[in-house]
């Protein structure tokens, strides 16, 4: 090793001139050279990256350098300097060489304690008391040496401005020492210019501005006051933007605005919270990170929430077009007849859920750029996102099956809100159509929940798929003796005269079948509506009944007949 230090080339001609090098094969020489050389030039870059190169304008005494040899020693130093104003002493531990030469070191080594003591947020525990400050990535669990820190972040012309400490070996002193990054140090007074303390910060007294906590005293009091000024002045600001709009909106488009009432005050209420704490706050690190990030969901929850009202509020204006009668009562679903009206319903319930679906996702991908979710953990999520497809895969199956479900509804449309449907044997209506349920309502208002992709893997009927008109067969049955004409006259008869025919297949009647005591005679029914026509069965049914039992005094009815059956003489 210590030849290694002084040349790569003198490990080389030690092994040369081990005598038992001279009774080797010269290829096996030549492979335990390259061998050997290879090591002390991989070892001596190792070496290398423990530091930086980079020497800097400002000389370090002894003692200074003994102080700064790991990083959490260098920013105790650097914080113990800049408490006793020693701002002197406190700008050794900056790395001046991006500096012009004109700059004031002391000044800037102001500026940044300001910084580290009000804005960084920082875990003491992370920083490293060892000279090597090593770390543990995850291909290696053997912990290697570093020469990079990260403290924080802070936004400066929207992008993140990272204060590193860097170690680096200065010609002066010995060994490597931890020193903020040059890189850094050239950003400490755009930074402070924008994070400097407000002339109220500056005039607060010592006793106020003791740290409980994260915060200072006075914030502590000032936060909660600021949020009831902004609350009040959010609700005055509403109540003028309500009349406002009062006047210059039809009285048709003004009666939508009360659902917006409560998005418009939360919206109000943060943009003003976020400009007097703008204005009189100056907050710290911690409770800046907290804060910002408070605002920035709130305003974009809040959109959310403004535009799915809005939105919800124009499709809803567009569906009771379809389901409004002309004194504003909804309609059943058995009246929407019309397939263009029920073909638009389902479009309009597919496109309320599909727009909601887009802004969620929106909404959240917003969240994640905002806070920078994708760095950090963000990073691991990307890296495992293969076994998290597989397992989130595996996990919403179902949910995935019925939105895809559910996009083959809308685009081959074998059922629309309206639908009269045969569902298991069940009558009912189509009422609804969500992500991943179908509503059935049954006559008896009861509700089948079915899950979309259930019901689009099963036969069903659907009575009103091309239009809303039914045949509605009825079986009566009677005796064997009875004249079939005269049921076909009676028939036709009760069927012209009932409002609920509407003659589109004229009077059919058929001996359908017979069992061994009975007739089967089969009516067939038409109604416009497939309620109309089961009323109109159940009509017939009855006064046929009645007209079969009244037919010479019922002996037409259904009967058993005995044989009487005449004994043999032998």
């Amino acid at each position: 090793h210590r030849e290694c230090e002084r040349s790569h080339f003198a490990p080389v001609t030690t092994v040369i001139d081990v005598p038992v090098m001279n009774q080797l094969p010269i290829l096996i020489r030549v492979v335990l050279v390259c061998c050997w050389f290879l090591a002390a030039n991989a070892w001596a870059e190792q070496k290398d990256q423990t530091y930086y190169n980079y020497p800097t304008p400002q000389p370090l005494a002894s003692e200074q350098a003994n102080l700064l040899m790991s990083p959490r020693s260098s920013l105790e130093y650097f914080i113990e300097q800049a408490k006793a104003k020693e701002y002197a002493n406190a700008a050794k531990v900056l790395h001046t060489g991006l500096l012009p030469e004109q700059a004031n070191v002391e000044t800037i080594a102001k500026q940044l304690y300001v910084l580290v003591d009000k804005q960084l947020m920082f875990d003491w525990e992370e920083l490293s008391e060892l000279p090597e400050a090593p770390i543990t990535d995850s291909q290696s669990s053997v912990p290697r040496a570093t020469r990079s820190f990260e403290l924080d972040a802070l936004m400066l012309n929207d992008r993140h401005v990272t204060i590193y400490l860097q170690r680096y070996q200065l010609p002066e002193s010995e060994r490597p020492v931890w020193l903020f990054a040059p890189q850094s140090v050239i950003k400490v007074s755009a930074l402070y210019k924008k994070y400097q303390p407000s002339d109220l910060e500056k005039e607060i007294p010592s006793w106020a501005a003791q740290r409980y906590g994260y915060l200072p005293l006075w914030q502590w009091l000032t936060l909660p006051l600021l949020i009831s000024i902004s609350y009040v002045c959010a609700r005055i600001l509403k109540s003028f933007l309500i009349r406002l709009l009062r006047r210059c909106l039809r009285p048709s488009i003004y009666a939508y605005t009360p659902a917006l009432h409560s998005p418009l005050q939360l919206l109000l209420t943060i943009s003003l919270m976020k400009l007097l704490t703008g204005l009189i706050l100056s907050l710290s690190g911690p409770i800046l990170t907290i804060t910002q990030a408070t605002y920035t969901i709130g305003f974009i929850l809040t959109i959310f929430w403004f535009f799915t009202r809005s939105f919800n509020m124009y499709v809803d204006k567009l569906q009771n077009r379809f389901i409004l009668d002309d004194q504003g009562n909804q309609k059943e679903l058995d009246t929407l007849d019309d397939v263009e009206h029920k073909s638009q319903l389902t479009y309009i319930s597919v496109l309320r859920r599909t727009v909601i679906f887009v802004a969620v996702i929106i909404t959240l991908y917003m969240l994640m750029g905002s806070f920078n979710l994708f760095q950090g953990f963000g990073s691991a999520l990307i890296t495992s996102v293969g076994v998290l497809s597989i397992v989130l895969g595996i996990a919403a199956q179902a949910t995935l099956g019925n939105i895809i479900a559910g996009l083959q509804i809308a685009i081959a449309k074998p059922v629309r809100i309206g639908d009269a449907l045969s569902y298991n044997n069940t009558w009912c209506y189509c009422e609804d159509i969500t992500y991943t349920y179908l509503t059935l309502k049954v006559w008896d208002d009861r509700r089948i929940i079915v899950p979309l992709k259930e019901f689009i893997s099963s036969s069903f009927e659907n009575w009103s798929l091309k239009d809303s008109h039914l045949l509605q067969p009825l079986n009566i049955y009677v005796d064997f003796t009875i004249d079939i004409a005269l049921l076909r006259a009676k028939f036709e008869e009760l069927l012209n005269a009932h409002e609920l025919f509407d003659e589109r297949l004229k009077p059919s009647v058929h001996a359908l079948e017979n069992t061994e005591r009975t007739l089967c005679v089969r009516f067939l029914c038409s109604a416009a509506t497939p309620l109309d026509a089961w009323q109109l069965h159940c009509d017939m049914r009855e006064a046929l009944t009645r007209y079969i039992a009244d037919l010479e005094g019922g002996r037409y009815l259904p009967r058993e007949r005995e044989l009487q059956i005449e004994p043999i003489r032998i």
